[in-house]
């Protein structure tokens, strides 16, 4: 658990409990009930949270199966966004490749 850098502040959240630590994500000062720390990111991060690689906050919905999807984890086509696994599936994506996009080394 990372320590909050102000004494004495309270959760940013719930603004009642003393902060414990504070978010990677948004920065903001959290109480252990508001922290998730198996992530070390406060509950309001986690409920935007990219279902997909769990790092990034989320864009959208998938309009095939409903997950939240980050930019990266995701494809716009028209006015609809859908994961790079539904993506695939429908054949908007070609099949995963070493270096490309739902590859879990790719770079970007």
């Amino acid at each position: 658990m990372q320590s909050p850098k102000v004494d004495g502040a309270l959760c940013e959240v719930c603004e009642e409990e003393p902060a414990i630590a504070r978010c990677r994500i948004c920065g903001r000062l959290v109480c252990a009930r508001d922290f998730e720390a198996s992530l070390g990111i406060c509950r309001v991060c986690l409920s935007t949270l990219c279902q997909i690689c769990h790092e990034r906050l989320a864009v959208g919905h998938c309009a095939r199966c409903g997950r939240l999807v980050c930019r990266r984890d995701s494809v716009r086509v028209g006015l609809s966004r859908y994961c790079i696994d539904c993506a695939r599936a429908l054949g908007i994506l070609p099949a995963t490749r070493q270096g490309e996009v739902g590859d879990p080394d790719y770079p970007g």
